[in-house]
Order: C-alpha cells, then sequence, then structure tokens
C-alpha cells in the first residue's frame, strides 16, 4: 500500500509529539503528549495492517503506561501545572483514538505479503489458531513468550522487594465519579474478555487482554470499591508463568518436545493465554495501584 497523504500527516505528528515529550519542561504537558503520541503510533500501525502491535500500543503503550506516568506525577506531589491546562494536548489524544478505532475496525484480512508471513500462513492451520500473530507468539515461537512471561514475574518480585502494598482508597464526595466508573468498568472487563477470546482468529490475545483488564482494575480501585489484597493479587500475577512452565513439562513428557502440543494445539494455547492474561492484568494493575510502605508515600 502506497504512502498516502494522511500517512505523511500521522508520520509528522508522531514526531512533533515525540520532541514535545522530550523536551517540555511541564510534566503534565509530557504525559499528555506522551499519550498522545501513544495513540498515534497505534493508528500508525493500523495503517500499516498489523491490528495486534496496534492494540497492544493503544492499550499499554499509551493506556496503562499512560496511567501509570499520571500516577507517578501525582506522587511527586503535581509539582508541574495543572493537567487540565493541557486541553489541547487532550483533544488530539481523543481524536487519535478515534481514528485509531475506525482505522481498526475498516482492515481486512492479513496480506500475505513476502518474507516470513507466506511461512507462518502456509502452517497457520497446524498451529491450532487463525490469527498468525498468535500462532506466532504461542506456538512457533513460544518459549520466547515464556521468557517474557518471566519478566512479568520478576516484576512482581521486585514490587515485593520494595515493600509495596496496596492503599485504601476512596472517592467520598465523587459519587458521580465513582458511579461513572462502576458502569464503565464491567465493560472494560467485558471487551478484554471479548480480545482475549478473539485473538485465536483474529487481532488480539493476552497481552491486548490483559492490559484492557488492568484498565478494569484501575477503574474500579478509583471508584472506591474494594479490591483484591495484593497477595491475591501478586499470586493471580504467578499464573501466568507457572501455566506457562506447567504446559512445557506437561508437553515434554507427552512427547519428548518443549511446548509441544501435540494434536490440540487449540485447547493448550487457550489455556496459557487465559491465565497469561490474568497474570498480565495483575502485574499492569499492582504496578498502578501500590504505594511504599516505607516511607508513607501516597
Amino acid at each position: 500500500m502506497a504512502p498516502e497523504p494522511l500517512d505523511y500527516g500521522l508520520t509528522l505528528l508522531l514526531l512533533a509529539l515525540t520532541v514535545r515529550t522530550l523536551f517540555t519542561a511541564d510534566l503534565a504537558s509530557a504525559i499528555v503528549s506522551f499519550i498522545s503520541a501513544g495513540l498515534i503510533a497505534a493508528l500508525i500501525w493500523a495503517r500499516l495492517a498489523a491490528p495486534d502491535i496496534a492494540i497492544a500500543e493503544a492499550a499499554i503503550g499509551a493506556g496503562i503506561t499512560g496511567a501509570l506516568l499520571i500516577a507517578t506525577w501525582q506522587r511527586l506531589g503535581r509539582p508541574s501545572a495543572p493537567l487540565e491546562q493541557s486541553a489541547a494536548l487532550a483533544g488530539v489524544a481523543t481524536a487519535a483514538g478515534a481514528l485509531f478505532i475506525a482505522a481498526f475496525l475498516a482492515l481486512g484480512k492479513y496480506p500475505a505479503g513476502n518474507g516470513l508471513s507466506g511461512l507462518v500462513l502456509t502452517h497457520l492451520e497446524a498451529s491450532g489458531v487463525g490469527n498468525p500473530v498468535t500462532a506466532v507468539l504461542l506456538n512457533f515461537r513460544s518459549f520466547d513468550t515464556l521468557m517474557e512471561v518471566a519478566v512479568l514475574f520478576l516484576t512482581i518480585v521486585a514490587v515485593h522487594g520494595l515493600g509495596l502494598r496496596l492503599p485504601v482508597v476512596s472517592l467520598a464526595g465523587q459519587a458521580s465519579a465513582a458511579a461513572l466508573t462502576r458502569l464503565i468498568t464491567p465493560i472494560t472487563l467485558l471487551f478484554g474478555a471479548y480480545i482475549l477470546w478473539a485473538g485465536a482468529d483474529a487481532p488480539g490475545g493476552a497481552f491486548q487482554a490483559g492490559a484492557i483488564w488492568a484498565g478494569g482494575l484501575v477503574l474500579l480501585h478509583l471508584s472506591g470499591r474494594p479490591l483484591f489484597t495484593d497477595l491475591r493479587l501478586s499470586r493471580a500475577a504467578t499464573l501466568g508463568l507457572g501455566t506457562f512452565i506447567g504446559a512445557a513439562l506437561l508437553s515434554y513428557a507427552l512427547s519428548g518436545l518443549v511446548l509441544a502440543y501435540g494434536s490440540r494445539p487449540g485447547t493448550w494455547i487457550l489455556v496459557i493465554e487465559v491465565f497469561a492474561a490474568l497474570s498480565i492484568a495483575a502485574t499492569l494493575f499492582l504496578l498502578f495501584a501500590t504505594r511504599s510502605t516505607r516511607d508513607g508515600t501516597t
């Protein structure tokens, strides 16, 4: 597909937002610029017919990472101008998000392409799933994905090593905000479940669903509703690695090969993806919501 004027415009806008993020002295503006740049990057990936990367960039790169940056900015005592002063950039982020959704809905099937894509599509039926990205991540190069899940586990180990715990959050006096988040959260969790299920044959999967679920947990947390304890969430964060290692050991016992799924690869992949998504959601939420118990930071 030849570049169109829209593609050049998106590229220039991404560069401008990147420069603003790096060089602005106002932390609030830098954070909004970063989130806006992530949404523009997601739209660019969608234009490149890479919807899985586009969803991951929007959910993780712009969404949950943006929430982490805002939470960090608030814990620093808001040393810069109020976030509301960045209304123009917030408008850019909203417009980019709408364009991303429109571009994603307009995407067609994966093109055959050149290089390794043709080889992946040739062996797609044997992988047990219809989405070539899921086939690569959880079948053709599943050991690499196992290592990525292990990194998430090490993140939780680091969180506990730093003495971080979940605080009690209350939105007393903000009934409208609490009611809105309680309305949006179930929709967010349901959409994440759809993204997880659809990932077998369409754009989506564990990483995207986990990030969306983490966003739902953040909303629920901010609504003042009680959540699981940090201990239970930490245990949930280890489910992905535990399931992946269990699948590797079981497949080795059955076939003599690590992560060789035999005649039912789709079932194996579904089980791994479900627990991996739960781990990703718990890990990202803990990174957002935990506070230090050593120095009393809030």
